[in-house]
């Protein structure tokens, strides 16, 4: 089954708007992912079983990798401690990281 990104955000999460540079990498990835509906990937996935991660913050995931080059070990070390990297994915800061 197909999961679904929670939109919802905590107070902290307004700070990262005077934190993260509007020109930055980070800045781009999170608007070029805040576009993206999950809808996209719903040809992937069945109707049954459990919510998969949303496929939006894997596609994410995995173009801030390439980018970074980073392993599926450190993406989740970065995802889970990583502001900039939170920020890029449009998730909450209390985030607990990508467990791919």
């Amino acid at each position: 089954m197909q999961g679904r990104r929670d939109e919802q955000t905590t107070f902290s999460d307004a700070l990262w708007i005077n934190r993260i540079p509007e020109d930055s990498y980070w800045s781009r990835m999170r608007e070029y992912l805040a576009r993206m509906d999950d809808s996209v990937f719903s040809s992937l996935f069945s109707r049954i079983g459990r919510p998969s991660v949303s496929p939006v913050h894997t596609f994410g995931a995995l173009l801030i990798q390439l980018e970074k080059g980073w392993s599926d070990r450190e993406f989740e070390g970065e995802s889970r401690f990583d502001e900039r990297c939170k920020y890029a994915l449009g998730v909450s800061r209390d985030f607990p990281g990508s467990t791919r």
